[in-house]
C-alpha cells in the first residue's frame, strides 16, 4: 500500500486521555467502521503519549466522515 493510500484511510484523533491504550481507541472508533489499526503518538525523549493518534480504516476517510456526520444528526 502506498503512503497516499494509507493517508486516505487514516483519520487524525486529538485529545486522547493519558493512559488510554491503542486497543481501547480501536474499539471506540470501530463504531464508525472497521479499524485496521490505531496508533498513539509518543514523545521520543520521554516515552509519554502526546495526546493524539491516527485511526486507519479499511475505507477512505471521506466515507467515514459521511458516516460520522450521519451519526451526529441521529
Amino acid at each position: 500500500m502506498s503512503v497516499e493510500e494509507k493517508q486516505a484511510r487514516s483519520v487524525f484523533v486529538g485529545n486522547i486521555p493519558h493512559g488510554t491504550t491503542e486497543d481501547q481507541m480501536k474499539e471506540i472508533f470501530s463504531v464508525i467502521g472497521p479499524v485496521l489499526s490505531f496508533r498513539i503518538v509518543f514523545d521520543r525523549e520521554t516515552g509519554n503519549p502526546k495526546g493524539y493518534g491516527f485511526a486507519e480504516y479499511a475505507g477512505t476517510h471521506w466515507y467515514f466522515i459521511h458516516k460520522i456526520t450521519k451519526l451526529q444528526r441521529e
